[in-house]
């Protein structure tokens, strides 16, 4: 049996293990109809001679890269399920086992790298329509993914910063989220939560902003749950939505207000971000300076003088 390196776009680095990784992941446990029979390939139909003569069995071709979001860039993978050419069922079959498998409906799968990275395998579409492979006596369905690495920006923004902030107290009440981008790697045991701006820090031209002591910021973030299962982002989502309603959280000696103003459990878990908190915070230097000394009432005796004082 015949296994054909990818070739790689010019000047484009393809990650090995990814194919690797996407290969495994389709075998899995050795149940599926295709059993372990997955191959990688140039292209679905770049040799005369099959991988395999017996059916059915499932190609894998890393393409070109393509724009990601949030700083990264991701890689085309395409998956060729060849079947006999009998019926049309029995590929219409193998495509549905694996639209499961890479969580067409769920805005993909996280599969883990080698090295550690996640990557989001998510579906594109299809590149063309359903093919018969006469040389092959087969038939094959082409499916498109990009893989993305999950390695979302850090906050880089001057402080006080709320992105930091909020990270910081999710990680202090919720130990089993990861909340760094640059080092996670979600799982359903441990998921990740990105925090990022929608909006940035402004003062809003009214009273409430703009209080005699000192001046208040607003800004608006987005939530993203990151799980391999819509069942755990969903949990999570809601149990972060309940939390962070009208929640003080503190830091450098000061506080912030969040307040969540959206929730959504349809919306894209990379792209978008199902939780939009509302966030509000004093000048720091301003807000300390305008606190000074606690007032203090003192109590006196029928002579003037002072029996106790106590500061409130």
């Amino acid at each position: 049996m015949g296994r054909h390196r990818p070739k790689a776009a010019r000047g484009h680095v393809v990650p090995v293990s990814l194919r690797e990784v996407v290969r495994q992941h389709l075998i899995g446990p050795g149940t599926y109809p295709w059993a372990d029979r997955v191959y990688e390939l140039r292209s679905a139909l770049a040799s005369q001679v099959p991988p395999s003569t017996v059916m059915p069995w499932v190609g894998i071709g890393i393409g070109t890269e393509t724009p990601g979001m949030w700083g990264d860039k991701g890689t085309q993978v395409d998956i060729w399920p060849h079947a006999e050419p009998s019926t049309w069922q029995v590929s219409d079959a193998l495509v549905t086992t694996i639209e499961q498998l890479t969580g067409v409906a769920t805005y993909g799968i996280l599969l883990q790298d080698v090295d550690g990275t996640a990557y989001l395998l998510q579906y594109v579409g299809k590149p063309l329509g359903d093919t018969p492979v006469e040389s092959w006596e087969s038939y094959a369905v082409p499916m498109r993914y990009v893989a993305a690495p999950v390695r979302w920006l850090p906050a880089t923004t001057d402080g006080p910063d709320p992105v930091v902030h909020l990270r910081t107290w999710l990680a202090a009440a919720y130990p089993a989220l990861q909340t760094d981008p640059q080092v996670w790697a979600p799982s359903d045991a441990s998921p990740a939560v990105y925090v990022r701006y929608t909006s940035m820090p402004y003062v809003r031209d009214d009273a409430t902003d703009r209080m005699f002591y000192c001046t208040w910021y607003t800004c608006t973030l987005a939530l993203h749950v990151v799980a391999p299962s819509v069942q755990v982002r969903t949990l999570w989502q809601r149990r972060l939505g309940e939390r962070l309603a009208q929640q003080s959280i503190p830091y450098d000696g000061v506080f912030m207000q969040a307040n969540v103003t959206n929730s959504d459990p349809t919306a894209s878990p990379v792209s978008e971000g199902q939780l939009r908190v509302d966030v509000r915070y004093p000048d720091r230097a301003a807000y300390l300076a305008s606190q000074g000394p606690p007032l203090t009432k003192v109590y006196l005796d029928d002579n003037g003088q002072v029996i106790t004082s106590v500061a409130r």
